[in-house]
């Protein structure tokens, strides 16, 4: 994937972010201070896997202050019916075919020929004017990796947009 493919951006974050995430105390002031992007859904999540999803929730927060709507992760997923968050992602997945179309969502779902092989990109931007690009947020020692590369290239000439690769570290 060359330069001219995405847009690289740089965030740096206070380091005292990252043991308070450690700590699950983060998520739940982000969770209380940021019900526009982040849901019960997402919250479970986060405080189940406390050595990830840092980058993904400090890079939507980012976003949402420059004016944009985001949704993280599992964004082209759907949740079993009988889980308490279904129909949570159910919302999440109707905002995505309302920006992309039918065809769209399905193509974002089935990246990689199988339903869940592959993920797309960690975070869908969106507007109210209907802009919408992806970012990809790598930390730590992450990195873009051969088969997301070559998926993202799909992604790119099938929307037409920006994937932005957002690289998260300590200042």
């Amino acid at each position: 994937m060359s330069s001219s493919d995405f847009k690289i951006k740089l965030l740096k974050y206070n380091s005292s972010l990252r043991q308070k995430w450690l700590d699950g105390t983060l998520q739940r002031e982000w969770y209380k201070d940021y019900p526009q992007l982040f849901d019960g859904d997402d919250f479970s999540i986060a405080l189940n896997q406390k050595n990830n999803h840092f980058g993904e929730w400090y890079t939507a927060i980012h976003y949402f202050k420059k004016g944009w709507r985001v949704l993280i992760e599992h964004y082209a997923y759907s949740r079993e019916k009988t889980s308490p968050f279904y129909t949570i992602r159910e919302k999440k997945n109707e905002e995505v075919k309302r920006l992309l179309g039918r065809e769209g969502f399905d193509f974002l779902r089935y990246l990689g020929g199988k339903k869940r092989q592959v993920r797309p990109p960690d975070l869908f931007i969106f507007n109210q004017k209907s802009k919408f690009f992806f970012a990809e947020v790598k930390w730590g020692q992450d990195k873009l990796r051969d088969y997301q590369k070559k998926l993202f290239r799909q992604i790119i000439k099938k929307f037409g947009v920006k994937i932005e690769l957002v690289y998260v570290f300590p200042k």
